[in-house]
């Protein structure tokens, strides 16, 4: 006998139709909060594009083909010499954020999707504690 009673499985459909059961009919839908603000201010609301970028860890000190599986908190700099899995061009799981990287990131974006505002949160210093310690 099961500790647990199984749950039925749910598409997507038959959870929103559930959750919104005993909602307001103007909030069903996904304009309900441009439909209270043009009804409270007389017009549509602006928009605006903004970018939200987190955690970069950008290191200016990553050298494409540096050691990537190296002992230390960061790889893929030169002092890790290169031997071993080399780093690529645009990054690896073991190695903070080429500089490079991030400039395509930005240079893609803004050709794509222009964004009025930018929004930089979390830590955008590389990890290296020789970087950082002084």
């Amino acid at each position: 006998m099961p500790f647990c009673k199984a749950l039925p499985t749910l598409e997507l459909s038959d959870w929103s139709t559930l959750y919104l059961a005993d909602k307001p009919a103007a909030l069903t839908n996904n304009n309900a909060i441009d439909a209270l603000y043009t009804t409270v201010m007389g017009a549509a609301r602006p928009s605006y594009n903004i970018l939200h970028i987190s955690d970069l860890n950008v290191d200016y000190n990553y050298v494409e083909g540096a050691k990537s599986d190296c002992s230390d908190l960061v790889c893929c700099q030169a002092k890790h010499g290169t031997d071993g899995v080399k780093a690529g061009k645009y990054g690896n799981e073991n190695c903070d954020t080429p500089s490079v990287t991030v400039s395509e990131i930005l240079t893609s974006v803004n050709s794509v999707y222009p964004p009025d505002f930018v929004l930089i949160t979390g830590a955008l210093v590389s990890r290296d504690p020789s970087l950082t310690l002084a």
